[in-house]
Formats: structure tokens, C-alpha cells, sequence
């Protein structure tokens, strides 16, 4: 233990040092960047969804880009990813909606058309599910059901809805 008034050298990491003045002032050592590691996104499509990986039905007849990663706020370890958190960004639902806000991805409109058209895609996308042994055949009810409902939800109801 140093008294006041005395000077010594202290080991903090490996050889980095940290000398204390008489003074009684630390003096901080210098960042020292030891390591580094890339990011590394997953390819996407058009969509910007992620290309790898078996694909659900809601990816399959998608309502927006779907992704497993969010970058951080500012002032929130920006520049840090938030992962386990991810993103949801819809489509626009009209094409006017997608044209104004000029976003490459098709609209809901231009997609689906309809509540009934988003309902056969996603009910064609269970069913290849079914066929390639990745879902139960007990299962697409439900799970078009909820589709149905969330494209109810993205459309506003700005877009006919499933009957």
C-alpha cells in the first residue's frame, strides 16, 4: 500500500503500466486496442431478407424485411449491434405509399393485392412447408390464420382484407 506522497510503479494488464506521482494524480494509461472483430451480415435478397436457412412461411410470403440484428441507438453504444434484438421494417401498403417514400421493395398492393391473394401466397408457402417435411400439416390452419391476421394489421385495412 502506498502512502502519501510516494511513487511506484503498479502492473494493471500484462505490461501495461501505471505510474502515481508524488503528486497523488493517476496518470491513465493509453487505450491499447489488443483485439478486433468484423461484423458479418448474412446475404439478402431483394427484400433484404436473409437469404441462408430454412424459410418459414411468413418469410416465404413476407410483409416486410425480417432481421435478426438492430443497430444501437446514439448515445446508446452506437455503433455497437443490439443482437438477440431484432428488426422488423414493413413494406409500404400501396404502391403510391412505396413510390413516395422511395423504397425499392414492392408494396403489399403490388405483392398481394388483397387480403386474398396474401392468403393463398402464404397458404401455398405452408403447404410447400408440409411437403418438404419442415412443418405439420396440422399446423397450416393456424398458421395462415395468423398470417391472415397479421397482414390485416401491416395493410391498415387499407387493402381488402382475407374474406
Amino acid at each position: 500500500m502506498l502512502g502519501a506522497g510516494e511513487m511506484e510503479n503498479a502492473d494493471i494488464a500484462g505490461d501495461l503500466k501505471i505510474v502515481l506521482p508524488e503528486s497523488g494524480i493517476n496518470i491513465m494509461p493509453p487505450v491499447v486496442q489488443r483485439e478486433t472483430y468484423n461484423i458479418l451480415e448474412p446475404a439478402v435478397d431483394a427484400d433484404w431478407n436473409d437469404i441462408d436457412g430454412i424459410h418459414s412461411h411468413i418469410l416465404r410470403a413476407p410483409l416486410g424485411t425480417y432481421m435478426g440484428w438492430n443497430y444501437r441507438a446514439a448515445n446508446f453504444g452506437e455503433g455497437d449491434l443490439c443482437d438477440l434484438t431484432g428488426s422488423y421494417i414493413p413494406f409500404a401498403v400501396t404502391k403510391a405509399d412505396r413510390i413516395a417514400n422511395n423504397d425499392p421493395r414492392p408494396s403489399l398492393e403490388e405483392r398481394y393485392g388483397s387480403g386474398t391473394g396474401y392468403a393463398a401466397a402464404v397458404t401455398a408457402a405452408a403447404n410447400a412447408l408440409v411437403r418438404a417435411r419442415l412443418m405439420l400439416a396440422s399446423d397450416v390452419a393456424g398458421a395462415v390464420a395468423n398470417a391472415n391476421a397479421w397482414f390485416a394489421a401491416a395493410s391498415g385495412g387499407a387493402l381488402p382484407p382475407y374474406p
